[in-house]
C-alpha cells in the first residue's frame, strides 16, 4: 500500500496564506501519515550567533567538580 501524501492544493493553500500574512517559509515537513507541517523561517541575530552557550568542559576553571 503506498504511503499517504498531502495534496498539492492543501500545501499550496497554506503557503499562500502564510505569504499573504507576510511570513517567510522556513521548512515543509511531510509525516508518514500524510500530514504536513510548515514552519516559519527564523531570523538569526548575527550579533548573538557567536555567543552560543556551550557546556563547560571537565578540568577547566569554573567547572563543576
Amino acid at each position: 500500500m503506498p504511503a499517504a501524501k498531502p495534496s498539492k492544493s492543501s500545501i499550496q493553500n497554506v503557503l499562500d496564506a502564510m505569504i499573504a500574512a507576510g511570513l517567510e517559509i522556513g521548512e515543509i515537513r511531510v509525516d508518514a501519515n500524510g500530514g504536513f507541517t510548515i514552519t516559519q523561517k527564523r531570523n538569526v541575530d548575527k550579533a548573538q550567533q557567536g555567543k552560543a552557550k556551550l557546556p563547560r568542559k571537565f578540568g577547566v576553571a569554573g567547572s563543576l567538580t
